[in-house]
This record gives structure tokens, sequence and C-alpha cells, in this order.
């Protein structure tokens, strides 16, 4: 028979169960932080304490001596693994490159290497001693690779537990059962080790290590059901929380305040002693410019003013596992620079909608200046051609009339001549303003060559029209402009052309009036004549 089921098996086979179930559990959190360095780990103890059992149930000296090479597998695994859950757990994963850890296991698998070539060299156990009767155990005789192998285990494991029990100890007291299993699942293993360093093992032969293990599996198995040992890792706590730029203020349902931030405590009234329990409303600079309290159900938001200073205040409600109300969390941020970056936002947009009102002022102005004749203000010969062209098309459509009417001054040379151009442009000028105050605003008015003028006048029948004409030849008549000593008088000859009766297209209706309007010259000037 090869293997005989010993105490010393059972407690080694038992060990390895636990550590099988507690990888079990680890793999459904596996990508928490520290998770997968956790799940090796178990599976590492697992294998070890598994090779162990096989060991101490073998009868045959050979057998026992292959599973126990097989251990050390998972012996020398464990410690750096240990590490890479501490490290990952704690927060300083991200600064750990792929090539140190894969450093970490140099010596191991040395270790390991030099264990299954035990038979060439020696160097791992020289020896063997025959375990208790009744234990079917071998004590293996300790060589110097076994004392190099117990010091890079004890640097690496103190190392990890010290890591561990640092941060089980900064943690705030709403993690303190997390804690507890932190320290005390890191203390065991070490108990083990050194019970078995020390000769102390009360059950020679036994690999008191690997059962020590048992309890550590125990309490981290207790740690993951139980106190979310992987899933309420306290990083709110210990670095979000603390350090957050952003004022975080906890209160029950009381409004007692229960914790703060770093940041919070520049809006927080100085005193003496503990704030904690004190009324928020004590303590909270702030609090008097809160116009009503939070709600339990939902979250509030609000922004206030407080000593030159703008603050976003949130107010979010904090239930217990159960779904219990046990307060709020109040969130403040300083927004004093958001503010005046919008008040700057604001005035430069005011400014920008002055600039382009002004653009667009400049626009009218430019295209008024484009349409119109500089001299006199009114249309140019550009702008009546489109007009023109756009009121005949229109009439055409809506079948009302369009009158044209043609005016040009009398012997406009002769005053030039005799009184200079200056005088020929105010007179231009002149002529210029009266039309435009005198007709309708549906009337264009404009200047067609030097001393001509056209105007479309739109529904206008002839008959009309020719009334109009009158009346503004006599107006102009009437005008004394002044020169020198002399008074210049004027007097105009005008040609009137209809659309549709005197032409349906624009060239035949302003040839039409120019005709009429020399026919008004030919007859002796200053009268007006219809095509």
């Amino acid at each position: 028979m090869n293997y005989q089921i010993t105490s010393y098996a059972a407690a080694q086979l038992v060990t390895g169960l636990v550590a099988l179930i507690v990888a079990v559990h680890i793999w459904r959190r596996r990508e928490s932080r520290g998770g997968w360095p956790l799940l090796l780990l178990f599976a590492a103890i697992f294998e070890w304490a598994l090779a162990a059992g096989l060991e101490a149930a073998a009868v045959p000296q050979e057998l026992k001596v292959f599973w126990s090479k097989m251990a050390y597998f998972g012996t020398q695994s464990s410690a750096p693994l240990l590490l890479l859950f501490a490290l990952n757990y704690t927060g300083r994963g991200k600064k750990v490159s792929p090539l140190i850890t894969s450093t970490l296991f140099v010596v191991p698998v040395v270790i390991i290497a030099l264990a299954l070539t035990n038979e060439w060299h020696g160097l791992v156990w020289p020896g063997f001693l025959p375990g208790p009767d009744g234990t079917n155990s071998l004590i293996y005789l300790h060589g110097p690779v076994f004392w190099a192998a117990m010091i890079y285990i004890f640097s690496v494991v103190g190392l990890a537990s010290a890591m561990l029990i640092a941060f089980a100890i900064r943690t705030q007291k709403n993690f303190r059962s997390q804690s507890w299993v932190i320290i005390l699942a890191s203390l065991f293993p070490w108990i083990g080790a050194v019970i078995y360093i020390l000769g102390l093992n009360p059950f020679p032969g036994l690999d008191i290590v690997s059962v020590s293990f048992l309890f550590n599996g125990l309490l981290i198995l207790y740690g993951v059901s139980n106190s979310r040992f992987l899933d309420l890792v306290p990083v709110a706590s210990e670095f979000v929380f603390a350090n957050l730029s952003d004022m975080v203020i906890v209160v029950d349902d009381q409004l007692r305040l229960i914790d703060f931030n770093n940041a919070s405590q520049e809006i927080l009234v100085p005193a003496s002693g503990n704030l904690t329990g004190k009324p928020v409303k004590d303590v909270l600079s702030i609090w008097h410019r809160i116009q009503s309290l939070p709600d339990r159900d939902h979250s509030t938001h609000t922004e206030i003013d407080f000593d030159q200073k703008f603050y976003s205040v949130r107010f979010s409600p904090i239930d217990d596992r159960r779904r219990r109300f046990i307060g709020w969390a109040i969130i403040l941020e300083d927004i004093s620079q958001r503010k005046q970056v919008e008040v700057d936002l604001e005035n430069a947009n005011q400014r920008l909608r002055s600039q382009l009102e002004d653009i667009h002022q400049l626009q009218i102005q430019l295209k008024e200046q484009v349409n119109r004749d500089s001299l006199t203000g009114v249309f140019n010969r550009r702008y009546l051609d489109q007009t023109l062209a756009r009121e005949i098309a229109h009439a055409a459509r809506s079948g009302y009339p369009l009158s044209l009417i043609m005016m040009d001054v009398d012997r406009f040379k002769s005053i030039n001549d005799r009184f200079g151009h200056k005088m020929g442009d105010q007179v231009i000028s002149a002529i210029g303003k009266l039309l435009q105050q005198q007709t309708r605003e549906s009337d264009c008015v404009g200047r067609y060559g030097g001393d001509e003028f056209l105007l479309v006048m739109p529904e206008m029948p002839r008959e009309c029209a020719f009334e109009r004409a009158e009346l503004w030849r006599e107006g102009i008549k009437a005008m004394a402009l002044q020169s020198g000593d002399e008074i210049v008088q004027v007097t105009i000859s005008i040609g009137i052309a209809t659309f549709p009766q005197d032409g349906s297209r624009v060239d035949d209706l302003v040839k039409a009036a120019d005709d009429a309007m020399y026919k008004a010259k030919e007859s002796g000037r200053d009268r007006t004549v219809l095509a």
C-alpha cells in the first residue's frame, strides 16, 4: 500500500481544501484590486498543502521525496505572490513594472530547480530522520539552500506583511473589521514559520507552515464573504476622500458632523477639540446661506455666494446596506473662477454683439453707399436699372401701371460756365433733396447721368404722374440759389413714359421717357411732355 491517511496527512489535506474554497470565492472577485495575485496565492497554497498531504500519506520514501519536491512549487511561489497582492491591494501596484515582477520569481525558480535535482548535490536537504512512531513522516535535514530560501521568504513575506499592517492601521474606523482581518491574516504564517525555524514544532515531521495557512485562509474567507475584503477596499478614505480637491463633508440624519476631508477645512469654523458630532450649522461657515434643508430621497443642488466666493453645493443621501437612510454627503466645489469666467464670457459676448451690430450698420451704410449717388444722396444708375427691371416684372404680374419720369436741368452747361462747377453741384444736390422730400416711400429717385434724374413710380397712372411732375417742375423753378450777389434760377424739362402702353421692357420704357424729355426741350424747355 503506497498511501496511508494519518493525522498529519489529514491536517495538510484539510488545509488544501480550505485554500481551494478560498480560491473559488476569490475567483468571482478576481477583477477587484489585488484579486488576481490573491487568487494565484491560494492556488499556490492549495498545491503546497496538497503535495504536503500526499507526502505525509505516502509510505515509500521515494514517493515521499517526490511529493516533497512538488510542494516546493507552492512553497516558493507563495511569498512573491503575497507581496504582489500587498502591492496591488495598497495601491502601489502601478509602480511595479513587469521586469520587477519577473525578478521576484528568480530566486524561487532557482530553489525549485535545486530541490528537483537535490539527489545530485544535497544542497536543499542532505538527509532524513524518521518521524515519531505512528506518524509515517520524515524529518528533512536542512541544507544551505533551504536557509537561503527561508531568508528570501522571510524578507518578502515580512515586506508584504508590513505593507498590509501599515495600510490597515491607516484605514479609518469605518473599515476597522477589514483592518483586523488584514492584520490577523498576515500574522498566522509568521507564527507558523517561527515555530518551524526555531524547532518548537509540537508535531515533528508536520509542515506546520502550510497548516498555519489554514487559519490564514479561514480569515481571508471570512473577509471575502462577510466584510467584503476585496469589494470594499477603502480607497475613498485612504486617498480619494482625503485628497479630493472638492470639499466633502459627511453628516448623519440629524445633520451632525461625522467626517470631512482636508479640503473642507477652509469652510469649517475654527474650533478647538473634535468637531465630530457637532451640529453642522455650528461648524460649517456657509450653512446660513443654504436656503432649504436637503432631501432624504433625492440629491439636491444649489449655488451660493459667501465671502466673495461662489460655491456649488450638492447633497447626496447615504443609505446603509439595508437601504435605510443614515445621512448625507455634502460636496462643495469652489466655482468662483468658473463664475468669473462666465462673467468675462458674458461681457465678451456683449462686446461681440455690439461689434456685430456695428458691423451690421456698417454693412448697411456700405450698401447704401454702393447704391447711392455721393453728391445728391439719391440712388445711382446701377440701382435704378435693377429696380426698374424688378418693378416692371412686378407690374406685369400684378397688372398695375408704372410711370417713369426722366428730367434734365435746362442749360446746365451755362450754369457751370457762368457760376462754376461748385454751383452746378449745388443745383444738382438741391434738386435731389427736393425730389427725396416730395416722393412716396415706394418711389425710387435716382441720378441717371450728369444733370439727369430718373424716377420710378410703381402703381402711378400717367395722368397722376403728369400732375406730380408739374409740381416738381414748379418747385424747382421756384428755388433761388445764391451765388455771390446773383440769384441762380433753375428750370427743368420732363418726359413721362408709362408701362405698359409706352413700352414693356426696360430699354423701351427708358427710351420713351428720354424722347419725351427731349421733345420738352425742343418745345421751349421748362415743361412736361408725355410719351
